[in-house]
């Protein structure tokens, strides 16, 4: 691959394997990650805090997209501050959460 922008995550309870799965991926290309965390996590034997330790070690922050059960988490490097980046609005409704 050459280049890897996104990465969306909607698995009902595997989305922290994904993450792990994923991990040199997202190392590799720093891309945004759509992720859904949940109860459900734990199924697996996981929870939100298990999500949040793999985005602190990846030096990844989030923003919680909306308030729905599950929750969607927009991730993206510390470094990298979205709407920087983007130099564009973002196309979801939840503009408040995403304030500098």
């Amino acid at each position: 691959l050459e280049r890897v922008d996104l990465i969306k995550s909607d698995v009902d309870s595997w989305d922290y394997e994904v993450l792990l799965g994923a991990r040199r991926l997202i190392e590799t290309f720093r891309p945004y990650i759509i992720v859904e965390v949940d109860y459900v996590l734990g199924w697996r034997n996981r929870s939100e805090m298990d999500v949040k330790s793999f985005l602190e070690d990846c030096e990844y922050t989030y923003e919680i997209l909306d308030d729905l059960k599950p929750t969607n988490w927009l991730c993206y490097p510390k470094a990298d501050r979205f709407r920087k980046r983007m130099n564009a609005p973002p196309a979801f409704s939840s503009n408040e959460r995403l304030s500098d």
